[in-house]
């Protein structure tokens, strides 16, 4: 769900988010995209990212997409590079044909801290233990953290239940994490599945796609440019490895739009 806060002002809680979220008494979505103007000239626009259980995060690969998309279908640009400024620093989406837009989504951080990952070191492999499973994992932040697992490495191991144990564990995780299991398919494809923070399993995940992609990447499992097959359609990433940003290209479809009372 995007809104238009450049507009008119508009003022969001969590529980009108949290209302608004509900797939029988609300719009229904995973995550809901306030538009506002920029207060950073390098940026056309500002956008905020709030989860369906109302919390305001960082970064939305898909939403980077769509909400590019929005701004040309409100007529508020004609341009087909648009730059927005979010928590996670300045995003550029590119309007293509076909409504495919290709996003910049900048150099992955590998550093505990920047998840932040309580672990004394870096890291291209760390290693848990659930349910008496030692699971080896990657991590890194895509301006939103993430967590990766090899499903070829969890045994019979229920995806839920790990995904849950590890966004459970504010020790390792204190501000939460998003959770990605990923399969190969071979070095330009693998499938990926991901549960995110305050939402739970989604269709699609644009910066879990790239988080997926660049540690198969640095596992030495794909090439450089990758499709990435989720539940809710194909992603194509490109990484050309350590010190490069990455590169998500996908599709974008306006559902439908309309007005509503926020005072509800």
């Amino acid at each position: 769900m995007v809104i238009d806060g450049v507009s008119e002002s508009i003022h969001l809680t969590p529980d009108l988010i949290r209302v608004l979220a509900h797939r029988r008494r609300g719009v229904g979505f995973d995550q809901l995209l306030l538009l506002e103007s920029s207060p950073n000239k390098q940026a056309d626009f500002n956008y905020r990212i709030f989860n369906a259980d109302g919390n305001e995060v960082e970064q939305c690969g898909n939403g980077a997409r769509c909400i590019a998309q929005f701004v040309q279908a409100i007529g508020l640009t004609d341009s087909r590079t648009i730059r927005f400024n979010t928590q996670a620093g300045i995003v550029t989406s590119e309007l293509l044909d076909g409504e495919q837009v290709c996003v910049d989504m900048g150099a992955p951080n590998f550093e505990p801290s920047s998840l932040p990952l309580n672990l004394p070191e870096k890291s291209q492999q760390y290693t848990t233990e659930i349910i008496g499973h030692k699971l080896p994992f990657g991590a890194l932040s895509m301006g939103n953290p993430h967590v990766v697992i090899d499903k070829a490495s969890m045994a019979d191991l229920p995806l839920e239940t790990v995904a849950m144990q590890l966004q459970n564990d504010l020790d390792l995780f204190p501000q939460g994490i998003n959770v990605g299991f990923l399969q190969i398919q071979g070095r330009d494809a693998l499938s990926l599945r991901v549960f995110e923070r305050g939402v739970g399993e989604t269709q699609a995940c644009g910066s879990g796609a790239c988080a997926a992609m660049v540690m198969a990447r640095v596992w030495g499992l794909v090439d450089e440019s990758i499709h990435v097959t989720l539940p809710g359609g194909m992603l194509q990433i490109q990484w050309a490895g350590l010190g490069s940003r990455v590169y998500m290209t996908g599709p974008t479809s306006l559902v439908y739009h309309g007005e509503m009372n926020l005072a509800i």
